[in-house]
């Protein structure tokens, strides 16, 4: 009795004990952010000190955690300083760690949205605030980038709307490939392509129009932060998308609590202030003797012939037109944006619209683009949670032509007596100044309204991430990319215009449409054992591109000004179909161990196929593997060093990889056909040869370098040296005609890209009322060309021959900048070799390096200082060395238009020796022979005498790139109204000033849009407009 008493007693314990403790299990959730910038935190620990069970915050930073009332949770991560919280409450938490200045203070998104703390990494990683990019309130953000990221090249083509830029990071590695990076939008890689004029009918070269880069498509106000990837470990994960380097974007997202309101705008006027200098002294003539309709041809440049200005002096009294500022007029750019967001613990939403008109300095010209984005998170349980998002962009472009014929060229050829404004009869048909409208250029006023250029793009991009935690150690997640765009365009040439009189006009009309899917999964694994943490990454990623291209031409317009493909003569017309369509699959992986938060070793790889490897002909792997190996060091956690005052953290880095890359178009491993593009359509032979033993690119690339925080974390410094050697290069070589093509891609040779870049953040002022942070980055990047493929002695890039005989071309030894073109003829002693029946010099008639496009380096200065509601930021850009072709100066030259020629009134005898059989000897005939250029035109117009080496100029150049001077209206001044919760002004100044040497216009733009391959048509000044000085006004509200 008493037996079953005491186990009756015992028994109602243990199932009070029981259920006590059933009644005291609870589940505690939260956020946990960086109190730096309050970005979410991946990975953090955090431990019930009552119960000792643990578990990690997620890519969000939320956690859930079994816990209850009065127990205590820590949370400790790497870079943070441990922070305890006593639980009070059942609701959810709100977290937010302070850096410890030990670990570099914060986490950054690397290689397929994986979180990282810096301390961890061993390849540079250069982060940019998404704020810093749109404050300076820009059409396109990569413009933005000039003088911010150390390394980074940008290169615009021109100053006009919706022109395209070309961005490289660290010179070029391919010389007839892509060098752009690739640009990652939330985990899903973004299409950033301008269309190959080249793949269009009628369409040529890539150098008279420009259909911008698709990156311009962003609305720099939905980019929360960019981190940009240069690294060997980021270049072998991404395999042959990453071989140029990676930017990895990240959008905005809404957070949670009630719906808040932002509104924003800006007010832009824009002016052209700089130009190539034309002297007004001189009239139309011939050797001194006045002329009004004598011309020159220069066949190097156009087989038009263009007024040549070697007439005597104007007469006084002259009435002399300033024809350029008649011509450029103030640009006006208006940008709003509009915006939603709020949510909850469970689910966050934002949505944002953009619009955007940019009328530019040229007449008749505009770019509009309308934007929307919707973005959502769902926290579906615990252990998973949604992200998605959608985008819609609608833009169109109304543009002006360029390049030779072109209205900018024209403009600074015009007569300085005769008004550019008056380009059109009473009856309001063109004005001529001959007898003949074929045999002179268009007026600008005339190019500019009446031969017509438009593009319109509809474009739609989706993603969807799903991340599930089945356990602490360990995340799944799925992601899902659609990107679809079409993109219209039309050019018209008038039956008036000079090429459009011999066609009786000529219509030209395209369509591109573009589907890009990429889908991607990957395990995550994050576990310690003892001293030693665990990450490990492994994953599939496959991505599918398509883009279809279908054009149409016709002549001989029944109506003159109706743009319509029906109003061309059906026997005239002409169409072309293009494809272009890859995939690629890859299994990536990276395994990071490290020691004590000290000593991290990180191994990664990928294998990718590539299906513009694949052959139907012969067995033909289209498989390939990539690979890195890095260390990095956290020398300053050791006990030596720990108690060093002035020296708080200090990291040694080492990584080395591997990446390559592909043909840069499809369809070249096996023989082709094309479409034909004359009336009758069909398919002909391709006249690329074919290659099956076509394999990829192989880059290799050694990075070292280390990181400093010095002086109470006040100053940070970060160093970095690197080496690139690509080899098999892929090269599309001309042939010999005798096998039947004109061109072949092939393999060989190899380019070497050396350099270093340091950057250096200093926070000299950090008080409550004051603030001031100065950035300074420092680059130095050396290309070269040790070795052409199959031994050929040069090749060259055929967009960039467009203004005499100068083109970007290579030779063994040379920079992979490299310029070629005529030089003087020398002897072997050097002497200047004359021409004995003119007095003038010769040229050696072939192509030889005369300059480097490369810079010896560039450097930034970035500054923000903030007072108070105050705060004035501002970007210097700074370039020394390297050289540019001054295209429009050779042209204003040869024409006797050129500042440099208004002393023509004065005797010149060369100094040199006769080319006459005895240069070349020990007794050479001294030149003696006396050149009068106001009588002698060929002192000028001569391009044998004058050749493309004589317009070369080596450039220095420091911008203003942008300047922002805000103003936060504060917290008390609103108080009295519940409507607006927050506002601000601010005005910001876009290329205000240019400090340079060069005596052109603008020595930052392209000759070529971005889509020319390899180093492309910078450093190339030929009809291109320079960019406009701008100045914003704006406001911006949040209810």
């Amino acid at each position: 009795m008493r037996k079953s008493a005491r186990f009756t007693a015992v028994l109602l314990l243990l199932l009070f004990t029981l259920f006590r403790s059933f009644g005291q299990t609870g589940t505690i959730s939260g956020t946990i952010t960086s109190a730096t910038d309050g970005a979410p935190l991946d990975g953090v620990t955090i431990t019930n000190k009552t119960t000792n069970k643990r578990t990690i915050s997620d890519g969000s930073g939320r956690f859930t955690i079994t816990a209850v009332k009065g127990q205590t949770l820590l949370f400790t991560f790497v870079g943070y300083t441990n922070q305890e919280h006593l639980v009070q409450e059942t609701g959810p938490l709100s977290i937010k760690l302070a850096g410890d200045g030990k670990g570099l203070g914060d986490v950054i998104v690397t290689a397929y949205g994986v979180k990282q703390n810096k301390r961890s990494l061993a390849y540079q990683a250069q982060e940019i605030a998404g704020s810093d990019i749109s404050e300076t309130r820009r059409e396109n953000f990569f413009n933005a980038l000039a003088g911010k990221v150390a390394g980074l090249m940008v290169t615009p083509s021109n100053g006009a709307p919706g022109s395209s830029t070309q961005i490289m990071l660290r010179g070029a590695t391919s010389l007839d490939g892509q060098n752009s990076p690739l640009i990652v939008v939330d985990g899903v890689p973004y299409d950033n392509q301008t269309l190959n004029q080249e793949n269009i009918v009628g369409g040529g070269a890539n150098r008279n129009t420009d259909y911008g880069n698709r990156a311009m498509d962003l609305n720099p106000e939905d980019i929360e932060n960019m981190v940009v990837l240069k690294g060997p470990e980021a270049a072998a994960l991404y395999g042959s998308d990453g071989a140029s380097g990676v930017i990895i974007i990240t959008t905005r997202k809404g957070a949670k609590g009630k719906a808040t309101i932002s509104y924003d705008n800006s007010f832009k006027w824009d002016k052209v202030y700089r130009f190539p200098e034309i002297q007004k002294e001189y009239g139309r003539g011939t050797n001194g003797v006045n002329d009004d309709l004598a011309t020159l041809t220069i066949s190097s440049i156009s087989s038009v012939p263009l007024y040549k200005y070697f007439g005597a002096r104007y007469a006084p009294g002259t009435k002399l037109y300033d024809n350029m500022h008649a011509f450029f007029k103030p640009g006006f750019t208006q940008n709003h944006n509009l915006g939603v967001e709020g949510g909850s613990e469970s689910a966050t939403y934002r949505l944002s619209t953009n619009y955007l008109n940019q009328d530019g300095v040229v007449p008749n010209t505009n770019y509009t683009k309308y934007s929307a984005r919707m973005n959502g998170s769902v926290k579906i349980s615990s252990k998973m949670n949604l992200n998605t998002s959608i985008t819609y962009t609608n833009s169109k472009n109304k543009k002006a032509p360029k390049g030779t014929g072109s209205y900018f060229l024209t403009l600074l050829t015009f007569p300085a007596d005769e008004d550019v404004t008056d380009y059109k009869n009473a009856d309001g048909s063109r004005k001529i100044a001959g007898s003949s409208g074929t045999t002179e250029f268009d007026n600008p006023f005339w190019d500019v309204y009446k031969n017509s250029l438009n593009d319109k793009l509809d474009r739609v991009t989706g993603n969807l991430n799903l991340n599930y935690d089945p356990f602490p150690w360990m995340n799944v997640g799925l992601t899902s990319g659609l990107d679809y765009y079409s993109q219209i365009g039309d050019w018209f040439t008038h039956p008036q215009s000079r090429t459009g009189i011999t066609t009786g006009g000529y219509y030209n009309v395209y369509e591109q449409s573009t589907r890009n899917v990429n889908n991607q999964v990957k395990l995550l694994f994050r576990k310690k054992f003892g001293e030693f943490n665990n990450t490990l990454l492994v994953g599939f990623n496959n991505e599918s591109y398509l883009t279809d291209i279908q054009s149409q031409d016709g002549s001989r317009l029944y109506e003159l000004e109706f743009k319509s493909i029906n109003n061309t003569l059906l026997s005239s017309r002409n169409s072309m179909s293009t494809t272009r369509q890859f995939r690629k699959a890859r299994f990536f992986g990276n395994y990071t161990l490290g020691y004590q938060n000290i000593l991290y070793l990180s191994l990664a790889g990928s294998r990718e196929g590539n299906s513009t490897l694949l052959s139907s002909k012969v067995d033909k792997t289209p498989w390939y593997n990539f690979g890195s190996a890095s260390l990095s060091f956290v020398f300053t956690d050791l006990n030596a060093l720990k108690n060093i005052p002035w020296l708080n953290f200090g990291k040694a880095r080492f990584s080395y990889g591997t990446t390559g890359k592909g043909p840069v178009n499809p369809y070249k491993i096996d023989p082709s056909f094309i479409a034909s593009t004359f009336t009758g359509g069909g398919y002909s032979l391709s006249v690329n040869g074919s290659n099956t033993g076509l394999v990829p690119e192989f880059s290799k690339t050694l990075e070292y370098g280390a990181e400093f925080k010095l002086f109470d974390n006040k100053l940070s410094l970060d160093i970095t040296r690197y080496e690139t050697r690509s080899t098999d290069q892929i090269m599309n070589a001309r042939l010999s005609y005798g096998t039947g093509y004109v061109q072949k891609y092939i393999n060989g040779g190899e380019v070497t890209n050396k350099g270093i870049e340091i950057l250096a953040t200093f926070e000299p002022i950090k008080s409550r009322n004051f603030y001031w942070r100065t950035t300074l980055n420092y680059a130095r990047n050396r290309g070269t060309v040790t070795q052409m493929p199959a031994n050929l002695p040069t090749f060259y890039q055929s967009d960039t021959w467009v203004a005499g005989n100068l083109r970007s071309q290579m030779f063994e030894g040379a920079a992979n900048g490299n310029l070629a073109g005529y030089t003087n003829a020398r002897t072997t002693k050097g002497e200047l070799l004359i021409n004995p029946s003119t007095g003038l010099p010769t040229n050696n008639g072939d192509f030889v390096t005369v300059g480097n496009r490369q810079p010896d380096w560039t450097g930034g200065w970035i500054n923000r200082f903030e007072y108070k509601g105050f705060s004035l930021s501002f970007t210097l850009d700074i370039r020394r060395g390297g050289q540019v072709f001054n295209g429009n100066e050779f042209l204003l030259y040869h024409l006797g238009l050129s500042a440099r020629s208004v002393d023509r009134d004065k005797l010149v005898v060369y100094d040199g020796v006769l080319s006459d059989g005895m240069q070349n000897t020990a007794t050479p005939t001294t030149n003696k022979i006396t050149v009068n250029p106001l009588t002698m035109e060929s002192y000028y117009s001569s391009v044998a005498a004058n050749p493309e080496s004589a317009f070369i100029e080596t450039v220095n150049w420091v911008r203003l790139r942008d300047l922002t001077l805000a103003y936060d209206f504060p917290s008390k001044w609103l108080k009295k109204q519940s409507l607006i919760s927050a506002a601000g002004v601010f005005i910001t100044g876009v290329d205000l000033l240019m400090l340079t040497n060069y005596s052109g216009a603008d020595p930052s733009v392209s000759v070529n849009n971005a889509s020319s391959r390899g180093f492309g048509g910078a450093g190339i000044d030929y009809g291109s407009l320079s960019t406009p000085r701008g100045v914003n006004f704006g406001c911006r509200v949040k209810f």
